[in-house]
């Protein structure tokens, strides 16, 4: 009888102290990522390139594990002719939704620290595809993995740097990790 009484108690304190530390909220942020490490948009023979991307963030955090984001980019892709200035190719737009998993540890000081995982898709419009790809066949959607890490102040004012590879294989089958295109990204945003 006291065990049970003492691990009802343990629950309630438990679960009270559970609820007040809500982490749920939206998230709205904006930043930059690079083509990152080995594989980049890049071709050293032809002079193509790519610049930073420009990203826009918005997630939504269920509570301090699960979370889904929404992620809108655009790079811009040069022609670099060696001595003579750049020539603009065009711009790629992308859209992806990923499902997040993670733990949230609140700190002392009231920083949370987020270390996570995600997967999902990118959809690229028929422009980006072959951009991306070298694929002009039309739109298409490929696969995305991600891991980061979410710091917050007061639960508010978030900063975000995460690495993610997307499948940018020519016909969409993955045989190895050079059909992985691994970018490095910064976000900084707020959650309401």
């Amino acid at each position: 009888m006291k065990n049970r009484l003492f691990a009802s108690m343990l629950l309630l304190i438990s679960s009270s102290s559970i609820a007040g530390m809500d982490h749920s909220g939206l998230r709205v942020g904006a930043g930059l990522a690079s083509d990152m490490g080995m594989f980049k948009l890049e071709d050293k023979v032809t002079g193509f390139d790519s610049d930073p991307s420009v990203i826009v963030d918005l997630g939504y955090d269920f509570n301090d594990i699960f979370a889904i984001n929404v992620t809108g980019a655009a790079t811009g892709f040069k022609w670099d002719r060696g001595k003579q200035k750049p020539q603009y190719i065009d711009t790629a737009y992308e859209v992806a939704v990923a499902g997040e998993v993670g733990y949230t540890k609140v700190t002392e000081r009231g920083f949370t620290i987020k270390p996570y995982v995600a997967l999902g898709g990118v959809y690229y419009n028929k422009q980006a595809n072959l951009l991306f790809t070298g694929n002009d066949g039309g739109s298409d959607v490929r696969g995305r993995g991600t891991i980061g890490l979410r710091v917050s102040i007061d639960n508010k004012l978030y900063l975000d740097g995460r690495v993610q590879a997307t499948n940018v294989a020519y016909d969409g089958k993955l045989s190895g990790k050079e059909d992985l295109l691994t970018q490095g990204l910064v976000t900084i945003g707020y959650k309401f």
